[in-house]
């Protein structure tokens, strides 16, 4: 019976960096999880993947605005009108997306499509961990450009020659209650795993068994970050992936022409 080849896994850790400075603007992040990974014992090894929530992403690229300098346009103004949002939040949500997918108005929801192409509520953008009740964090302009350049300096720094990374948000899901992690950006890796002409354990071949190992890693990273622990980093160890196969963020973006769900348009 033909098996499929791929290496068996070991057990695979989840290593929270604790303790990390408050991020601010143009902060070298890399740098400071490498000292702070360092400082908590547990230096970034080859094979492992680094695991970063937006938000220190976005603080390190100054990706954060005040409110009270955002000037609603009219569309804003009557969406806020519908769904009892401030204008000038509708404004930056419009800024940030290519299109309304749906909208919920007894809740004040928008659905978005982000201008990376993500599907996620008010275009991904969020007031928690932020400092002040006038700001708002964006979601990094390129993610995948992030993740690159952060896996860069830290292999350079740390003489590694093998390292993921990927940087997560917290989205919600169609037909599921609850929010889970999911992969924005990532280097060093593909994000996707893929079965097909692999044989099962019966000998069937897999015809399009593709499983999104990203969000996988994002949302299991999670459980170690949590919301409230002010844990934005850690390190996934003993998970073998190839590096071989580099993708980035948009090969888990399923084609609109193979999507039958995501049809709704309000612009």
């Amino acid at each position: 019976m033909n098996r499929n080849k791929y290496q068996k896994q070991d057990t695979i850790s989840i290593i929270p960096i604790n303790n990390l400075p408050e991020i601010a603007p143009n902060d070298n992040l890399a740098q400071l999880i490498i000292e702070q990974s360092d400082c908590e014992g547990i230096k970034i090894i080859d094979g492992d993947i680094l695991v970063i929530t937006q938000k220190l992403i976005s603080k390190s690229e100054s990706r954060t605005k005040k409110l009270s300098e955002v000037i609603p346009s009219p569309k804003a103004e009557i969406l806020s009108e519908k769904i009892n949002r401030d204008p000038k939040f509708i404004e930056l949500i419009l800024s940030e997306s290519i299109r309304i997918v749906a909208m919920d108005t007894k809740r004040g929801l928008i659905i978005t499509e982000t201008n990376h192409g993500f599907i996620c509520a008010n275009s991904g953008i969020d007031s928690s961990n932020i400092l002040g009740d006038d700001e708002v964090s964006l979601l990094p302009i390129n993610p995948d450009l992030s993740a690159s350049k952060i896996r860069e300096t830290i292999l350079e720094q740390t003489n590694s020659t093998n390292l993921g990374v990927i940087i997560t948000d917290t989205f919600g899901r169609a037909w599921r209650n609850g929010q889970t992690n999911v992969c924005i950006g990532i280097a060093g890796l593909h994000p996707i795993k893929n079965y097909k002409g692999l044989s099962d354990d019966y000998g069937s071949i897999l015809t399009s068994t593709e499983i999104a190992i990203a969000d996988e890693i994002a949302s299991a990273s999670e459980l170690v970050m949590g919301k409230t622990n002010r844990v934005g980093a850690a390190i996934v160890r003993g998970y073998n992936f190839d590096n071989t196969q580099i993708g980035d963020s948009s090969d888990l973006i399923r084609d609109s022409a193979q999507d039958l769900f995501n049809k709704g348009e309000f612009l």
